[in-house]
C-alpha cells in the first residue's frame, strides 16, 4: 500500500506586509520576495499582491545580488499580472567596476516566475562573463526553468542577454 497525500502549498507576499510574519496568509503576508521564498517549502506557490519590489535579495555564486533568487523548485507568481506588479533591480555604474548592481531575478531548474514586469535590473561589468555579467533582468540556471507572462524592460548587461540569459 502507498499512501500519497498532496498538500497545496502557499505563501503570501504584500508591499504592507512584514518579513517577520509567517506568510501563510494575505494578513500574514511577508514583505520582500526574497524572504518568502526563504520560508517556502519545495513545490510551494508563493503569491504576489500588486506592488514595486524593490529591497531584498542574495547573491549566488560570485555574481550581482539578486533581487530575488529562486533556487529550488518554487513558483513565483503576480496574483494581478505584470502591469501592476514589478520586481525592480538596481542599475550601478557597471563601466566603473561598480559591485551595487542588482539583477531583477534569479531562477534554478523548475523554479517559475509568473506574471512580473522585470525592470532595472543590472550586471557586474567585471568576473565571470556568463554568471556575473550576463541576464540584467532575469538569469536562468537552465531551460528547465520558466518565465512566463512577464515584460522585461529597461535592463542591461555588460556582456549578454541584457533583458534575460540562460
Amino acid at each position: 500500500t502507498v499512501v500519497v497525500q498532496i498538500v497545496d502549498a502557499f505563501l503570501y507576499v504584500a508591499p504592507s506586509g512584514s518579513d517577520a510574519s509567517s506568510g501563510s496568509s494575505w494578513a500574514e503576508a511577508k514583505a520582500t520576495l526574497q524572504a518568502a521564498v526563504d520560508a517556502s517549502p519545495p513545490a510551494c506557490t508563493v503569491l504576489v499582491s500588486n506592488g514595486v519590489y524593490e529591497s531584498g535579495g542574495r547573491a549566488i555564486e560570485g555574481g550581482p545580488t539578486n533581487r530575488v533568487v529562486l533556487a529550488r523548485w518554487v513558483s513565483l507568481r503576480s496574483v494581478n499580472g505584470p502591469l501592476v506588479t514589478t520586481i525592480r533591480g538596481f542599475q550601478g555604474a557597471i563601466e566603473t567596476g561598480d559591485f551595487t548592481s542588482v539583477r531583477s531575478a534569479y531562477l534554478a531548474p523548475g523554479a517559475n516566475l509568473v506574471g512580473f514586469t522585470l525592470t532595472n535590473g543590472s550586471t557586474w561589468w567585471t568576473g565571470d562573463q556568463v554568471r556575473a555579467q550576463s541576464g540584467g533582468g532575469v538569469w536562468c540556471e537552465s531551460p528547465e526553468a520558466l518565465v512566463t507572462e512577464c515584460v522585461i524592460t529597461g535592463n542591461r548587461a555588460a556582456w549578454n542577454g541584457g533583458g534575460a540569459y540562460g
